[in-house]
């Protein structure tokens, strides 16, 4: 796993972008690779958290728990009065489109399962996924777990490399009230 900072470089600007990616010749093996690029769209302040590691889940390999899953992710943020929809955004490495596996999203007790969702849709076996969560008023955690096998499936399980997580959910901003004159 290799990281750069490329603030400095100043490659993205306002609107769409196309950045193109070289020198990414390793001896063993390149998954593909991501930007993470935070910027402010004018609609107001989030609180934006991101795990960034090398989590390695392989049940195909004949590990059992927990090595067949990777560590879960909670992001926690201050409630607010109204439901609101926030963000999550997961690099995943080292996927393969016919093999099983799964990524759990859990907020308030509720669980969403999307299985089967690491493809290698965007490199040689590299996975960018993004998910829009719901999160009903009063809350103020939300959890994610990626899992290599989708737990159901006699296919052998998917090995896979989580590298980074990105979560934002809007803020709930209280009105600063005016000063009387």
């Amino acid at each position: 796993v290799y990281r750069a900072d490329i603030t400095e470089l100043e490659l993205i600007a306002a609107g769409a972008n196309i950045l193109t990616v070289t020198g990414l010749n390793f001896t063993f093996a390149n998954d593909g690779a991501g930007v993470l690029v935070i910027y402010d769209d004018g609609s107001g302040y989030s609180d934006i958290q991101i795990r960034d590691g090398h989590d390695f889940a392989a049940a195909n390999q004949g590990f059992t728990d927990p090595l067949d899953r990777t560590v879960p992710q909670a992001f926690s943020f201050a409630p607010a009065s109204s439901a609101r929809v926030g963000t999550l955004d997961l690099f995943i490495g080292d996927g393969e489109a016919h093999r099983p596996d799964a990524v759990e999203i859990t907020v308030g007790g509720t669980l969403s399962r999307f299985e089967n969702v690491v493809v290698a849709g965007d490199g040689l076996e590299w996975d960018t996924l993004s998910y829009w969560v719901n999160i009903p008023a009063g809350e103020a955690m939300v959890t994610a777990e990626v899992f290599s096998g989708d737990g159901h499936s006699t296919v052998k399980p998917d090995s896979i490399n989580w590298l980074a997580a990105a979560f934002s959910v809007p803020l709930e901003v209280t009105p600063t009230p005016t000063p009387e004159i």
